[in-house]
């Protein structure tokens, strides 16, 4: 078992780097699903900086977006450091039919550059930048092969943070689940405790397209999907309908019992009577469970029986540093070694560096590339100067 803490050293980092990577080339074919990534991605990165206007009218959020496009579509991963030169100077002259001085002038992309730059050149988010790679493979599996548990701690973050975090889990997870064969055997298990915030029935936070493409087609990939929460009037409706198997405690409130019948009668395609699962919500007593399933004919009313459980309360950041002393050891010897590797492997860009428009910017390439060639910088300058009053000057 694995306790990942993105966002702290406390457990095993997490680093947020490989977030914006080219998703597989199944998920670019596919319109809608690369769309649904795209700005879900657009979105959580620019809740950071407190920016949460309508998709379709930000021009944030649409320049960020063409961005992202740009750069997948041509199998290329961006990173941060990428995405805010590319905001600068994007790779494209045109959104739509309008030129990039007319859309987005440069003085104002460059405000926006500097907004997300602020927020990852912050002591705080250094921690996001170091770690483990988010890749879902690793998660999932060990070097062995075998398969592991990983907790994704979040309590320590600010609600923007948790959203960014739990947006980017998301997609990574759908482009490792695109990859996967179709099977009918369950291969691996998301379970979210608390989905309170994250799938609301009438706002579109970024998390809320990535959580109900999963619910629709995760169970294809042989991916389970477990969403707990104590407030089901928040949970989206569409979202609902898409749960197969459901286990409903005690509900307090009428509004409760109605949303959650909501998705069970909407889920079983009318073969279920509302009337009679009404009356076995209403009639519950503690530790009572009602269980509806695709698979069962009808529901199932059972009782668990009485236990003793030791409740520690809220795991801290402590607490988690000492469960993962040993691992946090092997992850830095890790990191020490990721990072002599990334020292010799030289320091080239494929981004030329942060200019105004103004300066006309050329490159000379010989003809041939050879070892006999030597690159030595120089500077060449030349202006037009008019005098008028030669003596003085």
């Amino acid at each position: 078992m694995t306790v990942y803490t993105p966002g702290s050293s406390s457990g095993i980092p997490l680093s947020i780097l490989s977030g914006f990577n080219a998703p597989a080339p199944d998920i670019l074919a596919d319109h809608d699903t690369l769309n649904s990534l795209v700005g879900s991605a657009a979105t959580s990165l620019l809740s950071l900086i407190d920016i949460n206007d309508d998709p379709l009218t930000s021009r944030e959020h649409i320049l960020i977006s063409s961005i992202l496009l740009d750069y997948w579509r041509k199998g290329k991963d961006i990173t941060l450091e990428s995405l805010i030169g590319a905001i600068v100077n994007p790779p494209f002259e045109k959104v739509g039919v309008f030129g990039l001085a007319n859309f987005f002038p440069q003085a104002d992309r460059m405000k926006l550059a500097m907004l997300i730059n602020n927020v990852i050149a912050s002591p705080s988010f250094a921690a996001w930048l170091q770690g483990e790679p988010l890749d879902i493979q690793n998660i999932l599996y060990g070097q062995d092969g075998r398969p592991r548990t990983a907790i994704f701690s979040i309590s320590h973050l600010s609600e923007s943070e948790r959203m960014f975090f739990v947006t980017l889990l998301l997609n990574a997870i759908i482009g490792w689940m695109r990859r996967q064969q179709g099977t009918s055997s369950l291969k691996a298990l998301l379970y979210m405790d608390e989905i309170f915030g994250f799938f609301p029935p009438l706002a579109n936070p970024p998390s809320k397209k990535p959580m109900l493409l999963l619910l629709k087609q995760a169970r294809a990939y042989g991916l389970g999907v477990v969403l707990a929460t104590q407030n089901p009037v928040d949970l989206d409706y569409k979202g609902l309908s898409n749960i197969g198997t459901w286990f409903v405690g005690r509900l307090q409130t009428s509004q409760d019992q109605n949303r959650v019948l909501d998705g069970i009668v909407g889920s079983s395609d009318g073969l279920l009577d509302r009337s009679y699962v009404k009356n076995l919500l209403a009639d519950m007593k503690g530790r009572q469970f009602l269980l509806t399933s695709a698979h069962l004919d009808e529901p199932a009313l059972f009782e668990t029986r009485w236990v003793m459980s030791y409740l520690k309360g809220p795991v801290s950041l402590q607490d988690i540093g000492t469960l993962m002393q040993g691992r946090q050891v092997l992850a830095s010897r890790e990191k020490g070694e990721a990072a002599t590797k990334a020292h010799h492997s030289g320091r080239l860009q494929d981004r030329p560096p942060l200019l105004s428009e103004a300066i006309d910017q050329r490159y000379y390439l010989p003809p041939l590339l050879s070892d006999n060639y030597v690159f030595q910088p120089w500077l060449a300058g030349t202006a037009t100067v008019r005098f008028y009053n030669a003596s003085r000057n």
